[in-house]
């Protein structure tokens, strides 16, 4: 939830009431208004509070949760059924329901597609939380509210989505963007951010830049020939940089100290130009092609194959070797459903075929909740020091803490195994901008001791700061073999 834990964060209804209010009288009808604070400003508690009661002449509000996988039921077999499901529930007839999920479906803002008769558990983080959009625009709102729905999408699910927006503005309807940081894709909309007024009101007032995250000294391999080093910013020249240090780490500057030969076949589930199979019995169930698994197996089994073509995404697949070096990272890139979190998987051990590595391994999961098991934040990090370093209380419930919190303490935790190789897996997700700056220390400290990070993230800007300390060398899964 963006800025708020579990239960809330320590936003009160108060607070909660007085956003809604300022909100409600800033959102005209017409408009993409974006509304940006840090972690634990309560913007998610805002969203629910707009949705169960909907300020006076706005219509019917529609929510998309930040937890995307909250608008899947897991009842349905395809994505089409997914999305047909909100129309069933509130009794829409199937000769309607029908032409509305077709068009859904043809919504190029959505991008599904060729994903209606994928299996809903399957698909990709940035897949589900375009689906989750479309299960609410099912509904035909009059106003849409994102909660941080931007978030994991790769940069052309990213330019559609806010295409959507503004298409659904200039229909007439409201669109409020909740986040951390600005969409830049919704370039002309208004940025706004709360602020306290007199007598208890909150006031919205224009967004104002933080200005660059600090960054730690340069670690890794290239520490030595760095320049600069040192905390510090990435401004215009930082991002420079950044951008070089990336560039010369694909150049393969990124140091011979190979901790494991890894390289595997990556096998994706094949995705057709078009779905073939029709709606029976005016959608009661669709006819489903099965299709093979993602699955990463060693060259060494003799299944591997030559890189092939997906002549559907226009994809490549084949043998991807990552080879991470100690103190050096490895930008896996590719859009959203290319396989990225499927090889991390794979290579941790917790997909259906596990990779053999020669290493030991550690990985932060897409969803930070899915990795709190203990009870306390210390017992989950490991220490009480390593908690205060963070800024974290030990203390604390993993589940009660602010977005950002929780997506540092997971970071805290795995990078505190000691494992040879940390696996990241969109590690910007639900960070503000202080939060950026605890989890580059945080990366920079594991890098530091010797171990090699692979991440998977969409963030650019994000990938460029980790560059402004470290070596990083991309490994496209969308490129040609050649190219990898």
């Amino acid at each position: 939830m963006t800025g708020d834990g579990a239960s809330g964060g320590g936003v009160d209804d108060a607070r909660a009431e007085a956003l809604a209010e300022a909100v409600a009288g800033e959102l005209v009808a017409g408009e993409v208004l974006q509304l940006v604070a840090p972690s634990g400003a309560g913007l998610s508690r805002l969203g629910t509070r707009l949705r169960a009661e909907p300020p006076a002449g706005w219509g019917r509000l529609g929510l998309v949760e930040q937890n995307a996988h909250l608008h899947v039921t897991g009842l349905r077999a395809t994505v089409a059924e997914e999305l047909a499901f909100p129309l069933e529930q509130r009794g829409v007839e199937r000769a309607e329901m029908v032409p509305r999920v077709a068009g859904l479906l043809a919504e190029e803002g959505l991008g599904l597609s060729g994903l209606a008769e994928h299996d809903p558990a399957r698909l990709s983080g940035g897949q589900t939380r375009r689906l989750a959009v479309g299960c609410v625009l099912a509904t035909e709102p009059d106003v849409l509210v994102l909660d941080d729905s931007f978030a994991g999408l790769d940069p052309r699910a990213r330019e559609r989505l806010a295409g959507l927006c503004r298409r659904f503005a200039d229909r007439g309807g409201r669109v409020l963007v909740l986040g951390t940081a600005p969409v830049v894709e919704l370039a002309r909309a208004r940025v706004l951010s709360p602020s306290d007024g007199a007598d208890g009101r909150v006031l919205l007032v224009p967004f104002t830049d933080p200005g660059p995250v600090e960054l730690p000294e340069r670690v890794g391999p290239a520490a030595g020939g760095a320049a600069g080093a040192g905390t510090r910013g990435v401004g215009a020249r930082g991002a420079e940089a950044a951008a070089a240090a990336v560039a010369a780490g694909a150049a393969g500057d990124h140091g011979s100290d190979t901790v494991a030969e890894i390289r595997g076949l990556v096998a994706r589930p094949g995705y057709a130009p078009e779905p073939k199979g029709r709606l029976r019995r005016a959608f009661g169930k669709l006819v489903s092609r099965k299709l093979k698994a993602a699955r990463v197996v060693s060259e060494g089994t003799g299944d591997a194959s030559a890189p092939g073509h997906d002549p559907g995404t226009g994809d490549w697949f084949g043998p991807v070797d990552l080879s991470p070096t100690a103190g050096g990272v490895v930008w896996l890139r590719g859009p959203n459903g290319s396989g990225k979190t499927t090889l991390l998987r794979a290579l941790a051990g917790l997909g259906p075929t596990p990779a053999e590595v020669d290493c030991t391994v550690a990985m932060a999961v897409q969803d930070p909740g899915d990795q709190a098991v203990d009870p306390t934040v210390g017992k989950w990090v490991g220490s009480a020091a390593r908690c205060a370093a963070c800024g974290l209380d030990p203390e604390e419930h993993p589940l009660d803490l602010a977005r950002a919190d929780l997506r540092i303490a997971q970071l805290a935790a795995v990078t505190g195994l000691g494992r040879e190789v940390v696996l990241l897996d969109e590690p910007d997700v639900g960070l503000d901008h202080a939060g950026r700056t605890r989890a580059h220390r945080l990366i920079a400290g594991a890098l530091a001791s010797g171990a090699a990070v692979v991440l998977t993230c969409h963030d650019v800007g994000f990938v460029e700061e980790v560059g402004g300390y470290a070596a990083v060398r991309p490994v496209d899964l969308a490129a040609p073999h050649g190219r990898r």
